[in-house]
């Protein structure tokens, strides 16, 4: 069953568009989930929030879904369990010329960062998950092919050891605590 409204702010011609969608069991005819969905645009058509609810068959909230336009252009999205815990936020922006950067961290630490050209094909993913005291980002191209892994090591000083791997070889940088450059080595591939 489908239930759906629309509603328009006179004053500000904002429209929100609410949804609420029921599942029910072919068998026994018992409802099976349920969906309630929130929209509101601005007069021009753009997303300004959007909440997603999503209910079990005992009426229990198992998943929500909060996107927020953010004053800097950007595009927030949390998603949270039943219980309120954050499974993932999401911040997404979209250039003029129709291209895309997403960035969605999970409570692991993990986090995924997609760029898409401007017809909507993906141009990288990057992956990035915690190591010790640092992390490992690996980088791949719009047809899933690796194209370099970065890994970050913190020390007790603070220093900051970063190393980019490629197939021409390792760039392996050193940083004080205050971002500056202490050493650079570049090793080909192949070397010894």
């Amino acid at each position: 069953a489908n239930d759906t409204t629309v509603t328009v702010n006179p004053q500000t011609s904002e429209r929100t568009l609410t949804i609420d969608t029921s599942a029910y069991d072919s068998t026994t005819g018992q409802l099976a989930s349920r969906n309630a969905s929130t929209t509101v645009t601005s007069s021009s058509g753009l997303q300004l929030q959007a909440l997603n609810v999503t209910y079990n068959a005992q009426g229990s909230i198992t998943q929500t879904s909060l996107s927020e336009s953010q004053a800097n252009g950007t595009q927030l999205t949390i998603v949270r369990d039943g219980t309120g815990n954050t499974l993932s936020t999401t911040t997404a922006q979209t250039y003029d010329d129709g291209s895309s950067v997403s960035t969605t961290s999970y409570p692991s630490g993990v986090s995924t960062r997609l760029a898409t050209n401007p017809d909507g094909s993906l141009f990288s993913r990057e992956v990035t998950i915690p190591k010790g005291i640092g992390s490992e980002t690996s980088l791949y191209n719009g047809a899933g092919a690796l194209q370099s892994i970065t890994t970050r090591q913190g020390d007790d000083d603070g220093n900051t050891l970063v190393s980019v791997s490629t197939l021409a070889g390792t760039t392996t940088t050193a940083y004080d605590p205050d971002n500056n450059l202490i050493s650079e080595n570049f090793t080909p591939a192949g070397a010894v």
